[in-house]
């Protein structure tokens, strides 16, 4: 609970030095906890921090915390979490997180870009309009990749329509 406190509310600012050091290590760690509400205030926690950088840096440059989370296995962890999570809010957090922190880089990973997508896809179906919102957010960044924008326009899906609708 204390790195959700940390990150809400708070400024972007604030939000970006939080990012400085093993966050994400400490934050994924939590990932194998036994409790979904602790499980839910860490990704939460990494969600909150991400989007201090969507907020911080252009929308077609790389996502400054890409490395940290790359490096630490942070991306790796939250695509693990992402496909056993049967939680809704924590499965949505987690392709949410990954789509935005590769933004404007391909996903090489075969299975995580075809299993992100398609989730994020389905997303911008949702009844919650913040979800349909972040899930939009995600697959504009994703699309500046042109590896990433070929997946997402597979069977005629139009990222264009999502920015129109944004």
């Amino acid at each position: 609970k204390a790195f959700f406190v940390l990150t809400h509310p708070c400024s972007d600012k604030l939000r970006l030095l939080l990012c400085t050091g093993n966050l994400f290590t400490s934050l994924s760690r939590l990932f194998e906890h036994k409790e979904t509400e602790i499980i839910d205030d860490a990704i939460t926690s990494i969600h909150n921090i991400v989007a201090a950088g969507i907020n911080t840096t252009p929308d077609d440059e790389q996502h400054p915390f890409f490395e940290i989370a790359s490096q630490s296995n942070g991306i790796e962890k939250m695509f693990a979490l992402f496909t056993r999570a049967t939680n809704k809010r924590i499965k949505d957090r987690s392709a949410v997180c990954i789509g935005q922190l590769f933004r404007s880089k391909e996903i090489n990973d075969q299975k995580m870009k075809v299993e992100l997508i398609g989730y994020l896809k389905s997303m911008t179906k949702d009844a919650n309009e913040k979800n349909r919102n972040n899930a939009g957010c995600a697959l504009n960044h994703l699309a500046y990749s042109q590896e990433n924008r070929i997946e997402i326009e597979k069977d005629g899906y139009n990222v264009s329509e999502i920015k129109k609708k944004q």
